[in-house]
């Protein structure tokens, strides 16, 4: 299954740390959605929203273990076109939470490891420099920024 990753998970060194072989990887985004961070990060439907991430192929199987720790257990698949720097695109699997708690405020610890995820992953520097400095949601570049538009 290929899965569009916007959080933590982006990393495959993360995942490889948990067992899984992420195969695949690539730099990906998608549109219409903005970043929201609390104590992980989730998406919220934005017409004007961009959240760059990575996509990975993984199985059924790991696709259950990844998501069955109590930290992620809420996250749902829904799908999303996800499209490349190439100009190609794709359908996907994205974990998203169904509801969100409107009193939870950015985690910086949280907000810290993204960004150092993000740029580790060579996602445009200013989409990495606004994760969890726009309160609770990330802004996306403008549309000709960055080298994954």
């Amino acid at each position: 299954m290929t899965v569009f990753f916007y959080g933590l998970f982006m990393d495959p060194e993360g995942l490889e740390a948990k067992g899984l072989r992420p195969a695949n990887v690539r730099q990906a985004y998608i549109e219409r959605f903005a970043l929201r961070l609390g104590d992980r990060a989730t998406l919220l439907a934005d017409p004007d929203g961009r959240v760059y991430g990575t996509t990975a192929t993984l199985t059924h199987g790991e696709l259950d273990r990844l998501f069955s720790g109590p930290s992620v257990a809420a996250y749902r698949p829904e799908p999303v076109l996800v499209q490349f720097a190439n100009g190609t695109a794709e359908l996907a699997l994205c974990f998203n939470l169904p509801t969100i708690s409107q009193a939870k405020t950015t985690n910086p610890s949280y907000a810290a490891d993204l960004r150092a995820v993000a740029r580790k992953m060579g996602l445009p520097e200013s989409y990495v420099a606004s994760i969890g400095k726009q309160g609770v949601r990330a802004m996306a570049p403008s549309r000709d920024a960055g080298s994954a538009s």
